[in-house]
């Protein structure tokens, strides 16, 4: 009699903690997913998107957010949201031209290569807008805001001054068309090669350097190996947070709302963020022996004539005549105009 008792009893609480559960269990799951660990503005950023949201959603939708290449590189976390196995993403804008040739405009050198550029671009609500729409036309995925990773320089292990030099050495690239394209026009036959395998490939003298943001050089550590900045500041590296489309179209309007709007909020503050980032690495880095070197103008203008000789014409191509000049006019627009404060 005792034993069923105990029997019924242990059902008993078995059931009302299956009760209690159900009845705080979340209505809708959020999977976000970002290849980079936590120790970048953007990266931290995926952080505070999963705590608003859940917090301002009151528990009714719980956030599990990937970082650390828990759920592969970019490619492999833009088609896994493709798919509809994670509900959003960040992709990045150095892979998008090769799905949406429309998005090669951000990563053509020296076009939108500065932080006012793409500031004024993201504020111009026709031209924000019809990127993102080719990003969902192209993709099937909703785009919701950018966050930015730093202008890229030059890094390397042995001293480079000249357009020349560059020439001579042996350099990383990402396997993205536009950016291998660059690096030919200046000479450099590049090696493609993931980013986990970029501090072995340096210790190991496979390749004399890379190009990245200074940020991303100092928090990942390439700056033990790459002692010598070259400041070529010809892209701003982006990254874009996506919505597997389908699965937004189903929320309730209230949390459509929430999502979009605290995704919004984060890639702002994020933004600012690596803009102070940007400048608090640089003191430490030189205490590191790195060494940084601002372009004279004869080579910088090399650096730029050879990619509107080489590269530009491809891709405005590629691009559309349309997209590609209307965004360089407005470019020339914000290079007349007084600088933002």
């Amino acid at each position: 009699m005792r034993k069923g008792c105990w029997t019924l009893l242990g059902i008993v609480v078995i059931s009302i903690g299956f009760i209690a559960a159900s009845a705080t269990a979340a209505e809708y799951k959020m999977r976000l997913a970002h290849m980079t660990p936590l120790i970048e503005s953007h990266a931290k950023a995926g952080v505070w998107i999963k705590d608003e949201i859940e917090k301002r959603s009151k528990g009714r939708m719980e956030v599990q957010y990937f970082h650390s290449f828990q759920l592969g590189n970019t490619i492999e976390i833009t088609k896994k949201c493709q798919m509809g196995m994670i509900e959003a993403a960040y992709t990045n804008g150095n892979i998008l031209p090769d799905m949406a040739p429309e998005f090669g405009i951000g990563y053509c050198p020296y076009v939108l290569d500065s932080y006012e550029k793409w500031t004024k671009f993201l504020a111009n609500d026709e031209l924000r807008n019809e990127l993102f729409q080719y990003g969902e036309k192209r993709t099937g995925l909703m785009f919701v805001d950018q966050m930015w990773f730093g202008r890229y320089v030059i890094a390397s292990t042995k001293p480079i001054n000249t357009f020349e030099e560059v020439g001579k050495l042996k350099f990383r690239c990402t396997e993205s068309q536009i950016n291998l394209d660059w690096w030919k026009a200046w000479g450099v036959n590049a090696d493609t090669m993931p980013w986990p395998e970029v501090y072995p490939a340096l210790n190991q003298k496979v390749i004399d350097g890379i190009e990245q943001s200074k940020t991303a050089i100092h928090f990942l550590k390439v700056d033990d190996l790459t002692k010598y900045i070259l400041h070529t500041d010809h892209v701003v590296g982006t990254w874009y947070i996506v919505l597997n489309k389908k699965w937004y179209d189903k929320l309730p309007q209230d949390l459509k709302t929430l999502v979009v709007q605290v995704i919004r909020e984060a890639s702002a503050q994020a933004r600012v963020a690596q803009l102070y980032d940007e400048c608090r690495v640089i003191a430490p880095m030189k205490e590191k022996g790195v060494t940084f070197t601002p372009l004279k103008p004869e080579e910088d203008a090399k650096f730029r004539q050879a990619v509107k000789e080489k590269v530009w014409p491809k891709w405005r191509e590629q691009i559309g005549a349309e997209w590609f000049d209307k965004v360089l006019e407005f470019v020339k627009d914000v290079e007349k105009s007084p600088p933002m404060e």
